[in-house]
């Protein structure tokens, strides 16, 4: 298959996190192998706390509003309170995922995507005044 090809291909967001992607090195791969003390370190399941996790899912669903808005509709986010009921381990068990965001996080993510849209687009629309 030719460069481009390639290219294309990876472009989509299944084969560039799933199995065909993981035989191209991207440019955080080679950070991460400049920087891991041994090449057997690289590219090894790191060990997260739940904490940690829903930040980095919390991050990701940010980055879709902002960026991807179309991909934000179909983010995992569950209506229980708590991620120990069962109806939450059974909606990530059935998805094959690790974790999904609760609504509560969700909105809270969202409101502030909406936040930030609001002003950025405020500063670009409003005429500015020179005080001279």
């Amino acid at each position: 298959m030719d460069k481009d090809k390639i290219i294309e291909k990876l472009k989509v967001d299944k084969n560039y996190y799933g199995l065909y992607g993981k035989r191209y090195l991207s440019n955080s791969d080679l950070k991460s192998l400049k920087s891991e003390s041994t090449a057997r370190e690289f590219r090894a399941p790191k060990k997260y706390t739940i904490a940690e996790m829903v930040n980095f899912e919390k991050g990701k669903y940010f980055h879709q509003l902002m960026l991807e808005p179309d991909k934000a509709k179909d983010f995992p986010i569950v209506e229980y309170l708590t991620r120990n009921a069962t109806g939450y381990k059974n909606y990530i068990q059935d998805r094959g995922i690790d974790l999904a965001l609760k609504e509560s996080e969700a909105k809270e993510i969202k409101d502030l995507a909406d936040w930030v849209l609001a002003v950025s687009y405020t500063h670009l629309t409003l005429p500015t005044k020179r005080i001279v």
